[in-house]
């Protein structure tokens, strides 16, 4: 009895069990807490991958598959990712809308380490469908349709892509025969000038020759 007495009141290295025991599980903590992240960078990752890949196969022409998975490949920025992505074409056609697309998928090995245990690769996987263009889709050949605009006295034809424009001028011609009379434009008649000039001289002119007469008579 009086040797446990003594044990039971000695507290050294009390802080030393303490970490002992608290150690692993805070270490396992920490170590947890790095591999989310690195299966969240490894997911940025693919997806931004799966998008180069996209932006490839949406132009026109349509490149081959091969050249599609080599851009989704080429984008990955992991340290030895490649070798961890597996990329295929899942599928690709035509769909109920009459749309043209094509289906990438992307199956991506992210190795962990727990350093205590080991629980093996985690795979992440994603797809991306992308709609393609179609043979004249949006380069229609034969021409468009047609479209005539007429605006003071200019016509301008369009067809397809050639535009024809005419020019019409206005042809104005002026005569004057006592007055002025103009085609194109407004037309205006002089008469009164020539009525009021050989009346008023006739009449004069008869008038002074009957006087004459009368008085000589």
């Amino acid at each position: 009895m009086m040797l446990k007495n003594p044990l039971r009141r000695d507290t050294r290295g009390i802080g030393a069990v303490e970490f002992a025991l608290v150690a692993p599980v805070l270490i396992s903590f920490v170590i947890g807490i790095s591999q989310v992240g690195k299966l969240f960078y490894a997911s940025a990752d693919m997806k931004n991958a799966l998008a180069s890949g996209a932006r490839v196969a949406s132009v026109y022409p349509e490149p081959p598959p091969a050249d599609i998975i080599a851009a989704v490949k080429d984008r990955i920025a992991r340290t030895g990712g490649v070798g961890d992505a597996t990329v295929t074409i899942a599928d690709q056609g035509i769909n109920a809308n009459g749309n043209r697309f094509i289906t990438i998928q992307m199956d991506y090995d992210v190795p962990l380490d727990f350093v205590f245990f080991d629980i093996g690769p985690v795979t992440l996987s994603d797809t991306r469908t992308v709609f393609t263009q179609m043979e004249g889709e949006w380069a229609p050949s034969g021409g468009g349709g047609t479209s005539t605009s007429t605006s003071g006295g200019e016509e301008e034809t369009s067809t397809g892509t050639t535009t024809t424009t005419t020019t019409t001028s206005t042809t104005s011609a002026s005569s004057s025969t006592g007055g002025d009379t103009s085609t194109g434009g407004d037309t205006s008649t002089g008469s009164s000038g020539n009525g009021n000039g050989n009346g008023n001289s006739n009449g004069n002119s008869n008038h002074g020759h009957g006087n004459c007469k009368n008085n000589c008579g």
